[in-house]
């Protein structure tokens, strides 16, 4: 495993899911992209900025990291720029929506494990 994409949406799951993902690019000396998808525009500055301070932070400790947003249906995001990447190993968190709610909103992390070219493993973050 060469790369590895933890897909973060700065949720409460977001923790988590860098936790994770930091022990396996770390203990597989794998190159890890965090990566924060949205269906609007990506303008956002604070998005810019907290990715950019997570990917610094995680730079420091040794892992060589690169953070990416990207615009458009983030699970469909998400699969197009891991073919593209050549990922071999993919970390989306779930946010344990159930129900009507699950069916109403959809769920990105089913989405990803429908449709991503490579594994993928879902890190539960919180309940609604």
């Amino acid at each position: 495993m060469k790369n590895i994409l933890a897909a973060i949406d700065f949720s409460e799951a977001t923790p988590k899911i860098l936790e994770q993902a930091e022990s396996l690019a770390r203990g597989l000396e794998a190159h890890l992209w965090l990566v924060h998808a949205e269906d609007t525009s990506v303008e956002d500055r604070s998005d810019q900025q907290k990715i950019q301070d997570l990917v610094d932070n995680i730079r420091a400790v040794g892992i060589k990291t690169t953070g990416l947003l990207l615009e458009g249906n983030p699970a469909e995001a998400i699969c197009s720029k891991a073919q593209e990447l050549e990922i071999d190993f993919i970390l989306i968190g779930s946010h344990g929506r159930t129900g009507l709610t699950k069916l109403l909103l959809g769920s990105v992390s089913d989405s990803v494990l429908r449709q991503a070219p490579c594994p993928v493993m879902v890190v539960k973050g919180y309940n609604h």
